[in-house]
Parts: structure tokens; C-alpha cells; sequence
């Protein structure tokens, strides 16, 4: 089940230009909505060159995002909801005398492929805003409009100040500040390869060959339910897609996010240089900047045969929140 809730500022400009790198990005279709007053009731398709006249005209202040054609026959705002529940809707805050008023990305589904299309246009939206009280967000743009002298308003129509962050969220972020694997005794070079003997060899060697990229900050290693730390390991690098199998009990498991995409990957199973298959597993991920958000992920195997240590895939990710995606590996 997906779940999505965003309230945040943004500027009406803003919000379309989103909307139409939604459409691009993700092949998504918009609905355009003119729910008020209740009566005047309007809904159609948008089309990519519809957006710059939708500029000005604040009539239309919902946007339905759906993976499929929208079921348009319907008479109110309320029906359109019931006709396609898995919509995304994104409320776009009106701006008058009184003020520019906050805007809304919501919506639920338990539908896999709208499930993880949502997540990555609410991750598109994080990206764009910064932080606030109460996980409220913004754009640079609205905090430049509020010290203009442009009042910020709640979705109930109060005046509020954006720009303040939460202090309790700063003092996590400073809590799980990264810092480099410390050294080890047994990771040592011969020829070309390294080779270490523990699960820190391997989380110094991902860092090492992160470096010339995103650095990698944390780590967690591969253990099967059954208590075994010695795995399969079968990858698809383009897809992003890495699974292990127990050598001990045969469980077989996705790594990360890997499960949202399993369905569209071919898999290979990954070789040590000595032609031996079964490693022991390290992931280790880089963040976006001020984020607690992955942004690439490192998958390290050693090589129980030989103690070969070495990054076997490298890829870009999106997930939110790194603890959860570490939790998975």
C-alpha cells in the first residue's frame, strides 16, 4: 500500500512545469479539475501544450495524475474520486491579496506500478522543496515571495512562516552524521584485486571505490532469516535490480527495492575472478545532500573462496529514507 501526503508552498508556475516533467518523465496522464462552486463542475485530459494556459487561469486548482486513461464520466469531484481511487491528486494553493495559500500531493493505492511511479513523483516534489516545521515544505521560490512581503498561508486559509526548519530533525541529522570505514588490518592488495577477510574489509573497499563518484555512507550486510551470511548473488546493474539466495536454506530475497523492478529485469549470476559463486553481502549507499534519501547504492560481495572483496554493482536510486532501504538488504 502506498500512502503519500505532501503539504507544502509552491508557486503555481512551479507546479506546472512539475506537472509536465510528470508527464514526460513518467508517461503519466493529467486531469485537469474545476471543482468550485460545486455546480460548475469541469474535468479534461491534459495535453503537454495545455499547461501554458493554464497559467493564469486559477480555475482549475486540482490535478489528477493516473497511470491510466481517467474515467471522465462522472458529474462532481466526488465521483471523479470514486471513479479513480488510485489517482494522485495534487492541489495547487491559490494565490490572491490575502496571500499564497499551501499546496497538497496525496493519494493511496495498493496498485503496484502506480505505487511506485507516486512514490517517485513525491520524490521528484522533496527534491524541489526543503524542509519545515512539522514536515511541512517549500520552494526557494516562496521563502524569496515571504521576504518580499508575501503572506504564506495554511490549507485552512491561516497566515503561517515558512522557512524555519524543525531543530529535533537537524539534531537527528547531525546524530547520523557519515563517517569512513576504519581501517583494517586484513584488507590488503595483490595484483590488481583486494582481499579482506570480514564484512568491514568489504565496507572499506565499497567506500574505497565509491570515492570517485557518491562516497558511500552506510552500510549493513546481507544476513538470510536463517541466520546464514553466505549467498547467491544474482544482479541486473541497468535495472538496479539485486537478489541473494541462502547457500544454507535456499531463501531467496531482493535487495533494497530490488522487488519493484524484478518484474521487467533479465538476472545474472554474479562470479569471483577464481570462478567461485558464493559471497558474503555489503550494500552501502550515498545520500542526496541535507537528506536522509538514497541516492546511489553499492553492492559489495567477498568471495568466500578466494576472500576477493569487490563493488559487483553500481546504480542510481531514489528510495526515501535509507534506514528502511538498509533494513532490506
Amino acid at each position: 500500500m502506498c500512502n503519500i501526503l505532501i503539504q507544502f508552498h509552491a508557486t503555481r508556475d512551479e507546479l506546472l512545469a512539475f506537472i509536465g516533467e510528470c508527464m514526460r518523465d513518467y508517461g503519466v496522464r493529467v486531469t485537469a479539475i474545476r471543482s468550485f462552486p460545486y455546480n460548475k463542475f469541469h474535468a479534461y485530459e491534459l495535453a503537454a501544450d495545455d499547461l501554458s494556459k493554464l497559467a493564469r487561469n486559477q480555475r482549475y486548482e486540482t490535478f489528477a495524475f493516473t497511470v491510466r486513461p481517467p474515467n471522465l464520466d462522472v458529474a462532481d469531484f466526488n465521483k471523479f474520486r470514486d471513479r479513480n481511487p488510485s489517482a494522485l491528486m495534487l492541489e495547487i494553493g491559490v494565490r490572491s491579496r490575502r496571500g499564497l495559500k499551501e499546496s497538497a500531493l496525496s493519494g493511496c493505492t495498493d496498485r503496484k506500478r502506480s505505487s511506485m511511479i507516486w512514490q517517485k513523483i513525491a520524490q521528484k516534489l522533496r527534491k524541489r522543496t526543503l524542509p519545515d516545521r512539522l514536515s511541512f515544505r517549500y520552494t526557494p521560490k516562496c521563502k524569496l515571495l515571504q521576504d518580499q512581503g508575501v503572506t504564506m498561508l495554511s490549507l485552512a486559509g491561516q497566515p503561517k512562516e515558512i522557512g524555519t526548519l524543525n531543530p529535533k530533525k537537524e539534531a537527528r541529522k547531525k546524530a547520523r552524521a557519515p563517517s569512513q570505514p576504519a581501517r583494517s588490518e586484513t584488507l590488503h592488495k595483490r595484483g590488481k584485486y583486494w582481499y579482506g577477510e570480514t564484512h568491514a574489509d568489504l565496507a572499506r573497499e565499497i567506500w574505497r571505490y565509491s570515492k570517485r563518484g557518491y562516497p558511500a555512507e552506510h552500510f549493513a550486510n546481507a544476513i538470510c532469516t536463517c541466520g546464514g551470511k553466505v549467498f547467491k548473488v544474482l544482479l541486473n546493474e541497468d535495472e538496479g535490480v539485486a537478489v541473494r539466495e541462502c547457500v544454507h536454506c535456499g531463501h531467496v530475497h531482493p535487495i533494497g527495492d530490488s522487488e519493484e523492478y524484478l518484474q521487467d529485469a533479465t538476472l545474472e549470476e554474479c562470479a569471483c575472478v577464481c570462478k567461485a559463486e558464493q559471497f558474503e553481502v555489503t550494500v552501502g549507499v550515498a545520500l542526496y545532500e541535507d537528506s536522509e534519501d538514497v541516492r546511489w547504492v553499492y553492492l559489495g560481495c567477498r568471495c568466500v573462496a578466494c576472500s576477493l572483496v569487490a563493488v559487483y554493482g553500481d546504480w542510481k536510486n531514489e528510495f526515501e529514507g535509507y534506514l528502511d532501504f538498509l533494513a532490506k538488504v
